[in-house]
């Protein structure tokens, strides 16, 4: 009899829950753990074509590499960040270029308008240390990105002056000259020579240092006035600035070109975002772009030096100032003086 009654109650009660229960085949998702979502579902990557897919996929897999020669055997390699950018439908939009000398705060800009936008910004070179941070776009070089960042001082334009056989890079890039993006516009950031100069070579000793991130190197004394290396990079990166210039401002001639001075854009980061969204066609309001750079972004804007001597001889100097007075009407129209 007992047992009899204890049976029909359980019967009474499985069967009482199973009625409360929804006639569902969906997931329960009353669980407070979330599906992870794929990297690919977050960047976009849909929207890329299939070359950007294959600069994509190699830039990838040179990132992992990279990560497993700087990674001791006992430590886990970092896993890549939730992207803070997507992709775009860039497939009828011609690429636009962030054109720099080296050292002049391109990947500083870049991450100032992926802050901003929440669009990625793309690049012609794979750098496994910015890959594997912040800039998931790094390689691809279509309109899928914000921006493309390069520096070329004889990029390819949609309206270009070279025929593709008289190209100066046509003969240098050979079978690569296909993967070369044609610029239909540019925004072009310009630095003090004095300052890109000194900001390069910290990098190129960071790159060849124990640092992972050789964008925000300092190099000492002895990089400079002791380094044979140092005198030979002054005179020919000196010509390379200037010759950047010319590229841009003046044998371009069909492409728009937006100048932003490195100087102007440290002062008021906002205005200069503000200034180069309205020049994409993707206008923001000033407010909107203070409320998002608030934080700032630093991870990949390298400081001053305080270093307490003067990288350049009185010699190199003069060297510079001689190549410099070259571009003078130059400098005068975007009013920067060598």
């Amino acid at each position: 009899g007992l047992a009899t009654f204890c049976t029909g109650l359980l019967l009474y009660s499985l069967s009482s829950v199973d009625s409360a229960r929804p006639l569902s085949t969906s997931i329960d998702t009353s669980s407070d753990k979330k599906e992870k979502v794929p990297l690919h579902v977050l960047l976009r990557t849909d929207r890329l074509g299939q070359e950007d897919w294959l600069h994509f996929k190699y830039c990838a897999k040179r990132t992992r590499r990279d990560q497993s020669l700087h990674t001791r055997e006992d430590v886990q390699p970092k896993p890549l960040p939730e992207p803070i950018c997507h992709f775009m439908n860039g497939r009828k939009r011609h690429p636009v270029a962030l054109a720099s000398f080296p050292g002049s705060g391109n990947t500083w800009l870049r991450g100032l308008l992926q802050k901003a936008t929440g669009v990625c910004t793309g690049g012609v070179y794979c750098d496994p240390p910015l890959r594997s941070s912040e800039f998931p776009g790094d390689s691809v070089r279509s309109g899928a990105v914000l921006v493309v960042k390069t520096h070329d001082s004889s990029p390819r334009w949609v309206n270009g002056r070279y025929s593709k056989q008289h190209h100066p890079n046509f003969k240098l890039y050979g079978e690569r000259w296909k993967s070369i993006p044609v610029f239909g516009s540019a925004v072009f950031l310009v630095r003090s020579p004095f300052e890109a100069l000194v900001s390069e070579w910290n990098r190129l000793i960071g790159e060849n240092s124990t640092t992972r991130n050789s964008h925000v190197t300092q190099a000492g004394p002895q990089h400079f006035r002791e380094h044979e290396g140092w005198d030979r990079f002054v005179t020919a990166q000196t010509m390379e600035w200037v010759k950047m210039l010319y590229s841009y401002l003046v044998l371009n001639h069909h492409n728009p070109v937006l100048t932003v001075r490195y100087e102007d854009l440290l002062a008021d980061p906002a205005q200069q975002v503000w200034r180069i969204l309205n020049f994409l066609e993707m206008p923001m309001s000033r407010t909107d772009i203070e409320q998002r750079l608030w934080v700032g972004y630093e991870e990949f804007h390298r400081r001053k030096s305080k270093a307490g001597f003067d990288h350049f001889t009185a010699e190199q100097r003069g060297r510079m100032q001689a190549i410099l007075q070259n571009a003078t009407h130059l400098l005068d129209s975007i009013g920067m003086r060598g």
